[in-house]
């Protein structure tokens, strides 16, 4: 183990230059990302800590970085898709707005043909 769990000893503390539970939780995104690439440097750079099996852990941070990649590129997605439903939306809110008028001017002497065309909610709904 990391110098048998010993958190004083000075080999610990270049791995971890602070509590990993604090440095974990606390992070998100980059600042958990340097934290954990720093702490497996740290233990390649130490020849004591040669049997740390390291590779298991080299490849879980890449498969977390993957997704959040992913998971970036599909909040991106989403908010742009987001910004084109606003949009659709306030663009069909200019049509209806502009439609009543206009179908007035169409049908001056026939406003229950121009009410016809609107939705109207039933009594009671």
């Amino acid at each position: 183990m990391i110098a048998a769990r010993d958190r004083q000893d000075p080999r610990y503390r270049r791995v971890f230059p602070q509590n990993p539970s604090d440095a974990i939780k606390r992070g998100h995104g980059e600042e958990q990302n340097r934290f954990l690439h720093s702490a497996l440097a740290a233990i390649a750079a130490e020849p004591d800590f040669a049997a740390v099996p390291t590779a298991d852990l080299h490849n879980g941070l890449t498969a977390l970085e993957t997704a959040r990649a992913h998971r970036e590129a599909l909040y991106a997605a989403e908010n742009e898709a987001k910004a084109r439903l606003r949009v659709t939306f306030e663009q069909a809110c200019d049509h209806l707005d502009e439609a009543e008028p206009r179908l007035t001017l169409l049908y001056p002497k026939q406003p229950a043909l121009v009410k016809s065309f609107f939705y109207t909610k039933p009594k009671g709904e």
